[in-house]
């Protein structure tokens, strides 16, 4: 058997979950959610992830009773037909455009240590090394998830580690005014932000065929991926918002604070850390695009012929 018949385990799977939520979300969300929430972003971070897994449940409960490769295009042309099964592929087809700008960020964060290189060169690399990545198969995809996930959680983990002790705890008293600084409305447009940065494990259900017991495996993955990373956050949005002043990390990246609380050699891992942040997304896209394309492949063009005869 080749390497594409290998199952996916919960190990794989909680890999490849934690990869995909955790983005370049994350470094850019958190300053903008603080200019809203004030010392409010851990509430935010809490109930944001809540959020998250409450729009999970239908599919949870959807892929827990028909888990398949592809499961957005199954379930969409099993309930609507294969003319919305055919409209939802080439949608997706249309949307992997954005990985250019995955790319591209891995890029900024990468010419900022070495500046001697080319940002549209280093983008394209990366897409090049990505591609290559899931051509050899679904289980080296994973591995290589795994890897990229295990380096950006000790950068951020190393983030927290320095960062609590220089908190300023007296700053952060849970009162109504403390954690709505700026009112309700901001409060909570900033859990809806923070909801699509602990989004993204459901997305680990498109190669429900790949799994090993998918009905069980990919509900605990959900839930236990997008716990595991809302712990991370909060503790990531604590020191963000309680180092420095408020006023001066609103609406800023995380490198402000990094410039803070780390020595030179470890800000600029944490930067590196910001390109694997942005780099695993292209390599898991792809991936995703290679299961609903696998899901689709007779289906899919069944209904592309449907629809171009009438």
């Amino acid at each position: 058997m080749g390497e594409g018949h290998k199952k996916l385990n919960i190990s794989d799977c909680m890999g490849l979950a934690i990869g995909q939520i955790i983005g370049s979300g994350i470094m850019v969300l958190t300053g903008i959610v603080i200019g809203l929430t004030g010392h409010g972003i851990a509430a935010a971070f809490i109930l944001g992830a809540v959020l998250a897994i409450i729009t999970c449940v239908p599919f949870i409960i959807l892929t827990s009773a028909i888990p398949s490769s592809g499961a957005g295009f199954t379930y969409i042309r099993r309930l609507m037909g294969e003319k919305a099964g055919f409209m939802y592929i080439a949608m997706f087809v249309l949307s992997q455009v954005l990985i250019a700008t995955y790319a591209k960020g891995f890029a900024s964060y990468f010419c900022s240590i070495f500046p001697q290189f080319g940002e549209s060169a280093v983008a394209m690399a990366a897409l090049v090394i990505c591609t290559a990545i899931n051509l050899i198969g679904l289980k080296s995809s994973a591995l290589v998830q795994k890897g990229m996930v295990v380096l950006l959680l000790l950068s951020l983990f190393l983030f927290i580690v320095f960062g609590l002790p220089k908190v300023s705890w007296d700053a952060l008293t849970p009162t109504v005014s403390n954690l709505m600084p700026n009112g309700p409305k901001n409060f909570f447009t900033g859990v809806a932000l923070l909801s699509f940065a602990c989004g993204g494990a459901k997305f680990v259900a498109e190669n429900g065929d790949d799994i090993v017991e998918p009905s069980r495996t990919i509900p605990k993955v959900i839930v236990l991926s997008t716990s595991i990373v809302a712990v991370f956050y909060v503790l990531i949005g604590i020191v963000a918002g309680g180092v420095l002043p408020v006023e001066t990390v609103a609406f800023q990246n995380l490198t402000l604070v990094a410039q803070e609380i780390f020595p030179t050699w470890l800000y600029l891992f944490f930067v590196f850390g910001g390109c694997i942040c942005t780099a695993h997304h292209p390599e898991w896209n792809l991936e995703l695009g290679d299961a609903r394309t696998a899901g689709g492949r007779k289906t899919g063009l069944a209904a592309g012929k449907n629809c171009g005869g009438e």
